[in-house]
C-alpha cells in the first residue's frame, strides 16, 4: 500500500471516530472512553505518519539540491573541454572544380573534421577523375557561416 494511501486510511479512521465522539448513537466502540483512546491513538500515527513524510520530503530535497550540483559541475565540465578542443570547431569543406575553373562544373565532394583529412581525399578525388577536378578546402568555423578561410589549394 502506498504511503498515500496509507494516508487516506488513517484520515478515514480519524474522521469515523470523531463521527463517534460526536455521535453516540454510532458509537461502534460501547464506550465513550474507548473512543477516546481510539482517536488519541490515530492521532498519535498521523502525526507520526506526517513526520514521517517530512523527513522523507527533507531527505529528497537534499538528495535533488545535490545532484542538481553534480549536474552543474558535469556542465561546465563540458564547457571547458569543448573550448580547449579546438579541432571540433573547425570543419574543411572540399569542393572539387572542374580544370580548377570556378565558372566550369563543381561539387561539394566532402566535409572533414581536419585539413589533412580534406587534403587526402581531396587529392584521391582528384585521382578518381583522372585529374580534370581539382579540389579547394575551405575552413568554416562551426555554426559561423561568416567566418571562414581559403586553405590553399590541395
Amino acid at each position: 500500500m502506498s504511503d498515500y494511501h496509507r494516508f487516506l486510511n488513517l484520515l478515514n479512521e480519524f474522521e469515523d471516530c470523531i463521527a463517534v465522539r460526536a455521535n453516540p448513537e454510532f458509537d461502534k466502540f460501547n464506550d465513550p472512553l474507548s473512543a477516546r483512546e481510539a482517536v488519541k491513538d490515530l492521532r498519535f500515527e498521523l502525526r507520526e505518519f506526517c513526520k514521517a513524510i517530512i523527513e522523507n520530503h527533507d531527505a529528497l530535497q537534499a538528495r535533488v539540491e545535490e545532484l542538481e550540483a553534480e549536474n552543474a559541475r558535469l556542465k561546465s565540465e563540458i564547457v571547458s573541454k569543448d573550448k580547449k578542443v579546438t579541432d571540433y570547431e573547425n570543419v574543411y569543406i572540399v569542393t572539387m572544380y572542374r580544370y580548377g575553373d570556378r565558372e566550369k562544373h563543381s561539387y561539394v565532394y566532402g566535409a572533414f573534421s581536419t585539413e589533412a583529412t580534406a587534403r587526402e581525399w581531396g587529392e584521391k578525388e582528384k585521382d578518381y577523375r583522372g585529374g580534370k577536378y581539382e579540389p579547394e578546402i575551405i575552413r568554416f568555423c562551426v555554426d559561423s557561416p561568416t567566418d571562414f578561410l581559403k586553405v590553399k589549394n590541395a
